[in-house]
């Protein structure tokens, strides 16, 4: 007897016989495709075709990636040159404040001892 589906998937078959009492049963499962073997085995050439094409994709983005973290080491040490130039200016410019600060203050007192004089000698001559 030849089965011959007429739908692709996985059929399963069930044979029960029973002889002079004894019961025996057996279970067989096939899939049916809707092509050879042979249309399969082309899909598969091809399927590793297109799996060495992104093979070589991979490899390429691969060594652009390691390219990229050159770049971002070499990033990272001028930032950190450039973080530590811009401490020393801040420290320069806050020792210049403070210099600043020192010589203005003789100056402001002095022009204030000036105010408080000329106050001084305009009520006198009240």
């Amino acid at each position: 007897m030849i089965f011959i589906p007429s739908q692709e998937g996985t059929h399963i078959f069930q044979i029960s016989v029973f002889n002079e009492g004894v019961t025996s049963k057996g279970f067989a499962a096939t899939h049916v495709l809707s092509q050879n073997l042979g249309g399969i085995n082309k899909q598969i050439i091809k399927l590793n075709s297109v799996l060495d094409e992104t093979s070589n994709e991979l490899d390429i983005l691969k060594s652009e990636i390691e390219g990229f973290d050159s770049t971002l080491l070499t990033a990272s040490e001028k930032i950190d040159k450039s973080t530590g130039t811009i401490s020393t200016s801040v420290g320069a410019i806050s020792e210049a404040s403070s210099q600043l600060n020192s010589l203005l203050f003789p100056i402001i007192a002095s022009i204030g001892i000036i105010v408080a004089l000329q106050i001084t000698i305009i009520a006198r001559r009240r």
